[in-house]
């Protein structure tokens, strides 16, 4: 067999990943994690098989293993290589993985961050439209945040009319933001209501 014969650590390792690829294909999730494992075991320096970790995590919804495995991956020194790799799966790639994990955390500055990091390795419609999602949230999030603010205030100073002030303010941070507001930024608000009036 290939991977027996060869005595090149790094070659064996891009050839677990290989294989352990063919088996994510496969739906074979828990076999191609033994692979990149043992990718791991061949070169620990292996970039690639701590990034495909991170994205099958990623796509589990395992954030946190996410992050971390895409950090352990972005975090392995760059090195003179003989064998083929793509830059971007060891640079873009791991970014993105990061920054999805770290959105989906609701970490959106974090986010933002790596994406805007790996729009300097590739600024593609991808990480423009990422940023653009992400900065959308992050107004929305700030705009709930100032509403709960006010709203407590209200509550603590006791103020009578608290809903339609309220409404007031979302009318009119409305017409001055740029942000539509998403169902979930209206969720807030209404819970945020509620609870002051």
């Amino acid at each position: 067999m290939y991977l027996k014969l060869s005595g090149w650590n790094e070659e064996r390792a891009q050839a677990w990943c290989q294989i352990a690829s063919i088996h994510r294909k496969n739906k074979d999730n828990k076999e191609a994690m033994q692979c990149y494992l043992q990718a791991i075991e061949e070169d620990p320096e292996s970039r690639e098989a701590y990034i495909a970790i991170a994205e099958m995590y990623l796509l589990e919804e395992k954030f946190e293993k996410a992050i971390t495995w895409s950090e352990i991956g972005m975090q392995r020194p760059d090195k003179e290589s003989m064998t083929i790799q793509n830059p971007l799966s060891v640079t873009y790639r791991p970014l993105l993985i990061y920054a999805e994990a770290q959105f989906n955390l609701g970490n959106i500055d974090k986010a933002l961050q790596a994406v805007k990091k790996a729009q300097t390795y590739r600024n593609d419609d991808l990480t423009k439209q990422m940023y653009e999602n992400f900065n959308k949230i992050k107004g929305h999030q700030l705009a709930a945040q100032a509403i709960v603010d006010i709203a407590k205030f209200l509550e603590v100073e006791g103020e009578a009319d608290k809903s339609k002030l309220l409404f007031d303010l979302k009318y009119s941070f409305h017409i001055s933001h740029p942000v539509p507001f998403s169902r979930s930024f209206k969720k807030i608000l209404y819970i945020s209501m509620i609870k002051c009036v």
